[in-house]
């Protein structure tokens, strides 16, 4: 998966967090990127099952997206902790 894609599956796991109903304007703004790529972005992680998407509506994780974004969220936080060490050594 490209960094892209994951970059967007974690902003909408983030979102979904803290709110109930996401639309891709939500996941642009946090990323900092526009409508159109997001869109893109959205359409291929639903297209792998990672995400469910309504026609011009809400976005939500799939049980698969959620247990992927809880993953790479964990190797993420691993990873901080690693060079967190490396830097304090």
């Amino acid at each position: 998966m490209s960094a892209a894609l994951i970059r967007c599956l974690l902003a909408v796991y983030a979102l979904s967090e803290n709110f109930e109903i996401i639309a891709s304007k939500d996941v642009a703004q946090l990323l900092g990127v526009k409508r159109p790529t997001v869109h893109r972005s959205l359409q291929v992680l639903q297209e792998r099952g990672m995400i469910q998407k309504e026609l011009y509506g809400d976005v939500h994780l799939t049980e698969e997206g959620r247990a992927l974004a809880e993953k790479l969220e964990a190797q993420r936080d691993d990873l901080a902790v690693c060079a967190y060490v490396r830097a304090s050594s």
